[in-house]
């Protein structure tokens, strides 16, 4: 039982500073997603407010669940999915354009505002999904 107290003790104040973080971004995604769906779509506000969503979604998992080590090896994996398929969003969409379109100066731009963030978003999904089929007790197929 005194482990499980220590344990809850001592991921309290990242537990506290990720819930504080969580409210402006949760807050920031919510504004973006509502104002990208009114009237016209709005592809970058799209982005914007997902990847903004998946960030505020991570820090209310580990406020609310990050003393439980379980829970902190699956937000591991997520974040860690994320990542890996946002370093190649980010990199296809910012050198593809300098490779196929030397002459646009603003072709960088698709790997830092749009690939980059959706990677991150689509990585999240993809490695929360691999740590959910990992978890002990499931089969899974060979």
């Amino acid at each position: 039982m005194n482990e499980r107290i220590a344990a809850s003790s001592r991921y309290l104040a990242p537990r506290v500073l990720a819930g504080l973080v969580a409210l402006p971004v949760s807050a920031f995604a919510i504004l973006t997603i509502v104002t990208t769906f009114r009237g016209r779509f709005d592809s970058m506000g799209a982005a914007f407010g997902g990847f903004a969503s998946v960030i505020a979604i991570l820090a209310w998992w580990f406020a609310l669940r990050g003393h439980i080590p379980e829970s902190r090896a699956r937000i591991r994996t997520a974040v860690l999915g994320g990542f890996v398929l946002g370093a190649v969003g980010f990199a296809g969409g910012f050198i593809g354009p300098i490779v196929l379109r030397p002459e646009a100066n603003q072709g960088p731009l698709l790997g830092i505002f749009f690939t980059g963030p959706l990677g991150f978003a689509l990585g999240v999904l993809i490695g929360w999904l691999y740590s959910l089929s990992r978890r002990k007790g499931v089969p899974c197929s060979s």
